[in-house]
């Protein structure tokens, strides 16, 4: 067994030198740009940025955060309305590189369709069985998502460059689908779906919606991401307790370094080089940012509550310590990204190619979208 793939043995995360040493912060930013709201709204969410630097997501209400105006923000942080289908709302969830966006939008009837922006803001309705949302786009156009079967159940769907649709097939036997994520040329479309007795397998579509059951011999698997080379990461559960795991374009599962039980931890993104970034924890210690490397591991932040939930081509990886947006660079080392004027909190949620950081902070009445320029 190759080396990266053992199991690293640690008592704490204190006493984990096995596990390597964060690097010793800088001082932090100036802190997030505020990316705004529509006229009228005091809200807002980014969901998504692509390598150019525009974003998407939604701009919310004073009176209701339940409902969702679909936004574009470009790469100078400018935020522009996303059209509906003759409905109120709307749901904007990814966008690919050539600024191609896709979520939901209501039409008059109060339905939910998922939906096509093109880049000048026009929108297409996506053919579904029921109600529907799209969730992810490939850089071919590919797209992604799930909705009602129209009796009740629920299924996962892919829809061609030219929006055609194909119903992701379910296991032999099986119930429900959830497709988490696709390469960026589309080939390959990761997720979890479930079997006769409602466990959890981690699983992949093909181009034409055959499923290939990535966890068969384990109690459940999960799948939380896939890379552009396809290859993806989540946990498999052995003996009650669910291990992080990395699975090639093969498919075969590959342990993650992280200590027995009663430790855990949840990988949460991984980079087309194959770097990983989650959340660990031993002993039932609070939650710390991970990040693995050809499988083994390195606590980013050992002294403070933390978690990293994005990592892109680079290795720069980001989160937040202590309820504040943070990155982390290749090296390890960690910078503080700062609160906009007014607020107690910021979280970093994704990073672009060249480094923009998207994520959201409060202000003393509010959460709004925020970016931070690539450094």
């Amino acid at each position: 067994m190759p080396s990266w793939l053992k199991n690293l043995a640690l008592g704490t995360l204190l006493a984990a030198a096995s596990l390597g040493l964060p690097a010793v912060a800088n001082a932090a930013t100036a802190g997030p740009v505020d990316l705004g709201t529509l006229p009228g709204d005091q809200f807002s969410n980014v969901a998504a940025i692509n390598a150019a630097g525009v974003m998407v997501g939604v701009s919310m209400p004073r009176d209701s955060r339940l409902i969702h105006h679909p936004v574009r923000w470009d790469e100078q942080g400018r935020i522009t309305a996303l059209p509906t289908l003759g409905g109120e709302q709307g749901d904007a969830r990814a966008v690919n590189g050539a600024g191609v966006a896709v979520g939901s939008a209501w039409d008059g009837a109060d339905g939910v369709r998922a939906v096509r922006w093109a880049p000048d803001g026009s929108i297409t309705a996506l053919p579904s069985p029921g109600d529907a949302g799209a969730t992810g786009i490939s850089d071919t156009g590919v797209i992604i998502g799930g909705g009602s079967d129209g009796h009740g159940g629920q299924v996962s769907l892919r829809w061609d460059r030219n929006g055609r649709s194909v119903v992701l097939a379910p296991l032999p036997g099986g119930g429900g689908t959830d497709a988490t994520g696709i390469t960026a040329d589309g080939s390959l479309i990761s997720g979890i779906a479930y079997d006769a007795a409602d466990h959890p397998h981690a699983v992949r579509w093909n181009a034409g919606g055959v499923i290939t059951d990535l966890s068969p011999g384990y109690a459940e698997a999960t799948v939380s991401a896939i890379s552009d080379a396809g290859v993806i990461t989540g946990t498999v559960t052995e003996t009650g307790q669910a291990r992080p795991v990395v699975r090639g374009r093969d498919g075969r599962p590959a342990r993650l370094g992280w200590p027995a039980p009663p430790s855990y931890a949840q990988p949460r993104a991984i980079n087309s080089a194959g770097v990983v970034v989650g959340t660990g924890a031993v002993e039932f210690a609070q939650d710390r940012a991970v990040r693995w490397v050809h499988g083994t591991a390195t606590v980013l932040e050992a002294g403070r509550r933390s978690e990293a939930v994005a990592v892109n081509a680079a290795g720069t990886a980001v989160g937040n310590v202590e309820s504040v947006a943070a990155r982390w660079n290749a090296d390890g080392t960690e910078t503080s990204l700062g609160i906009l004027p007014g607020g107690d909190a910021s979280w970093a949620t994704g990073i672009g190619r060249n480094g923009t950081i998207i994520g959201m902070s409060d202000t003393a009445d509010a959460w709004h979208a925020v970016y931070w320029p690539a450094s």
